[in-house]
C-alpha cells in the first residue's frame, strides 16, 4: 500500500509539472504574437497615411 502512494504522489507531481510547463508554452507563444503583431501594425500604419 505505500508503494502505491508513493507512485500516486510522484505521477501526480508529473503531471502536474506537464501542465504547468504547457501553461509556460502558451504564454511565451502568446507573448511573442503579441510582439509580432504590434510590429506589423507599427509598419502598416505610415504606409497607411501616404
Amino acid at each position: 500500500m505505500r508503494n502505491v502512494s508513493f507512485t500516486g504522489a510522484v505521477l501526480f507531481l508529473v503531471i502536474i509539472g506537464l501542465l504547468v510547463n504547457g501553461y509556460r508554452l502558451k504564454q511565451q507563444h502568446n507573448q511573442s504574437l503579441q510582439d509580432k503583431q504590434v510590429e506589423i501594425r507599427q509598419k502598416t500604419i505610415p504606409s497607411k497615411s501616404c
